[in-house]
């Protein structure tokens, strides 16, 4: 039986549900270890998300001990599975601006520096810039902004940094939460000075667990798949390590999957109120067997004019619109489920699951199958398949 230690500094459930998981399918008994490492641990292998280096040297035999991080850079005996922190942004940004939102804002203790291969490390950065590239109106908060990475910033701080952030930027915003940990406190100030969610402050949380998601004060829209995937892989990169097999040392990246919407973002921002109306036909219909003809019916426009609403508004067609809904649903259904491709078409508003796998294919540029091998563990064969 082979040795692993876990030692992470922000537990994320889903990562660490997969490690556990993919260990008892390994043979592994894994230890785990919150926020630092014991002097002089010793086994076969290390899954870390945060530590650093200096920690990390803590463990006996260090240099040949194969250890699997999510910040460091490779090199050695370290290999890296990281977030892609511009597919991250990009579907956030594109999600605001399907809802209509000119106002952007983004919020978390500090913008973490660091880069692997040419991609931040922190999303914070590439969602700026790509906010900014798109003409958004851009706000940020960040009441700690040269806290260390251990250190923990005074709580009053936190609430009286982001009330006099909430009372100073314009109405309505769609608000990006960074780190899962702050999505409570921010719905606490915005309970006290009696800001409305979503209508005066959409929100959207970054890999937030769907439990907190779920229980949260309004219930969250939250990018998903991503951390079941980080733990997958993190477990699977350790165990090829220990079986001796030589890994090129550059990071592995990881891409969300979808963003699951709930009533936290349950608002379009377009001053045009049949094209409201088209919007909320969409999503309240998409998955069913509708077309744009039958949103333009909805709201009482025609099938052109409609088009000339969401191009101004959206900057897209109405087909492009609903056809993105469908396949952010298609992507998390295909990575989280076990659904055949006819279930999963029964299920999105596809005739059949050949009308389903063209769609796919011409967006996303491979098969619905390839996609879900690339972004989850396939049961048959017992291990994440990369491509």
């Amino acid at each position: 039986m082979k040795h692993v230690l876990c030692a992470f500094c922000d537990m994320e459930e889903d990562i660490l549900r997969e490690i556990f998981r993919c260990g008892r399918e390994y043979g592994w008994l894994v230890e785990y270890s919150p926020r630092t490492i014991y002097p002089d641990w010793s086994g076969d292998g290390v899954i870390t998300d945060y530590l650093r280096l200096e920690e990390l040297r803590r463990i006996a035999n260090f240099r040949n001990t194969p250890i699997v991080s999510r910040e460091l850079p490779p090199r050695g005996n370290i290999r890296t599975v990281h977030t892609d922190t511009t597919l991250v942004a990009a579907m956030v940004i594109n999600y605001i601006e399907s809802r209509g939102f000119q106002n952007v804002a983004i919020a978390g203790n500090r913008k973490w520096p660091g880069e692997l291969d040419g991609v931040a490390q922190d999303p914070g950065e590439p969602f700026e810039q790509l906010a900014r590239e798109r003409g958004l109106n851009l706000f940020r908060c960040y009441w700690a902004p040269n806290l260390y990475y251990n250190e923990q910033e005074s709580y009053r701080l936190i609430l009286e940094t982001l009330e006099r952030f909430f009372r100073e930027i314009p109405k309505p915003t769609a608000l990006f939460v960074k780190r899962r940990i702050h999505l409570n406190i921010i719905y606490r100030v915005l309970e006290k000075i009696g800001l409305k969610v979503p209508e005066e402050i959409a929100i959207l949380c970054n890999s937030v667990s769907p439990l907190i998601a779920e229980n949260a004060m309004v219930p969250t829209t939250y990018v998903s798949g991503e951390m079941r995937q980080v733990g997958m892989l993190l477990a699977d990169t350790l165990r090829r390590m220990m079986d001796g097999e030589h890994l090129p040392e550059e990071p592995i990246r990881i891409a969300p999957d979808a963003i699951i919407t709930r009533r936290s973002t349950d608002v379009f921002v377009v001053p045009h109120l049949k094209l409201k109306k088209a919007l909320n036909f969409f999503q309240e219909n998409a998955f069913s067997n509708i077309g744009v003809a039958d949103g333009a019916a909805a709201a009482g426009l025609s099938t052109s004019m409609l088009n000339r609403l969401f191009r101004r508004y959206l900057h897209q067609s109405a087909l492009d619109y609903l056809r993105e809904l469908r396949l952010n649903r298609i992507r998390h259904l295909l990575a989280e489920s076990d659904l055949t491709l006819t279930e999963i078409a029964a299920q999105t508003g596809y005739s059949s699951k050949i009308a389903l796998s063209a769609a796919f294919r011409a967006s996303d540029g491979m098969s619905p199958g390839a996609y879900r091998k690339k972004t989850r563990r396939q049961s048959e064969q017992g291990k994440f398949l990369l491509e």
